[in-house]
């Protein structure tokens, strides 16, 4: 009983106020209004669940300093291994995010949990392909969305996304099954966009569970190795 309750707690923790008075957190842009309003209910404990799966830690998000030391101390709290702040944060077209004003691509504390639980999955997809994978994208505020050419209706304005780029199409492949068997298969309300040495995952859209193949892959010459999706 008493670790049902400790359990419980925890999980409550998670959960974040979002509308006047009540606001732990402020916004400070239209951006971090669109993120936080975005969490459904539930969302935040299917983020712990996903956390606690792939053996990480579940920390309150709130009680982090929004910058580049409060995040690395959340990922190291956490139990994340293989991946930084500095590269969740730097963008991928620097050019495009100073055109917007921004120095850096880090999104509101309220969405740190989806953060490391998509990490937590990207650190066992490190470890069984035990080889490096390059960080691409996770938060696209809407100017600087507009600027890369993303879709209007992407994840990445959400914070609810990652891009990841492999070494080669085997090991992209052999990323891809890990999703297809741990959560695909497993109902978990996942995104896929698949490329010849890339992948796009992300957790908890509004849009629900989708998978999609970018022009790339068509002529990888590995396109599969599960039986998930028709590529």
């Amino acid at each position: 009983m008493k670790s049902f309750t400790l359990c419980l707690l925890i999980l409550l923790s998670f959960s974040y106020s979002l509308h006047g008075e009540d606001e732990i957190i402020p916004f400070k842009s239209a951006d971090d209004k669109l993120v936080c309003q975005s969490i459904a209910p539930g969302e935040l404990e299917s983020y712990a669940f996903i956390i606690k799966r792939f053996n990480k830690n579940i920390i309150p998000s709130r009680e982090k300093k929004r910058s580049e030391a409060g995040l690395q101390t959340y990922l190291d709290n956490s139990g994340i291994k293989y991946f930084s702040a500095k590269e969740l944060m730097t963008p991928h077209e620097e050019s495009d995010a100073l055109k917007c004003g921004l120095e850096n691509l880090l999104p509101h504390q309220c969405i740190w949990p989806a953060g490391v639980a998509m990490l937590s999955i990207f650190d066992k997809i490190r470890e069984l392909i035990g080889g490096p994978i390059l960080f691409r994208n996770w938060w696209r505020p809407t100017c600087y969305n507009e600027l890369v050419a993303g879709a209007k209706s992407s994840d990445h304005l959400l914070a609810k996304s990652m891009d990841l780029d492999f070494k080669s199409p085997h090991d992209r492949a052999v990323a891809q099954k890990f999703v297809c068997e741990e959560l695909w298969k497993k109902g978990v309300n996942v995104q896929v966009g698949i490329g010849c040495t890339s992948l796009h995952i992300g957790l908890g859209s509004p849009r629900g569970k989708r998978f999609w193949p970018y022009e790339s892959v068509k002529s990888c010459p590995v396109k599969s190795l599960d039986k998930c999706w028709e590529i």
